[in-house]
């Protein structure tokens, strides 16, 4: 009988940053749409897989709004 690595969750989860940038979350496995935002940068979207009771590092680089940066000028 096949197991079912995509259990996921039905709600969102939320993290936040520490001062280096850094955040932790505990996942079931499964796949999952990471969103990353932060105050004038450009959102970063992207759907990654955690497989097991693996441990899975995921950096994320945003970049500097458009908008934003015409703005502050």
């Amino acid at each position: 009988m096949p197991t079912n690595d995509n259990i996921g969750t039905a709600e969102d989860r939320f993290a936040t940053t520490d001062k280096k940038g850094e955040y932790s979350l505990e996942l079931p496995p499964g796949f999952y749409d990471v969103i990353a935002t932060a105050t004038a940068f450009s959102p970063h979207c992207e759907k990654i897989r955690i497989k097991g009771k693996a441990t899975k590092r995921h950096d994320v680089v945003l970049k500097v709004s458009p908008v934003t940066s015409k703005e502050l000028d």
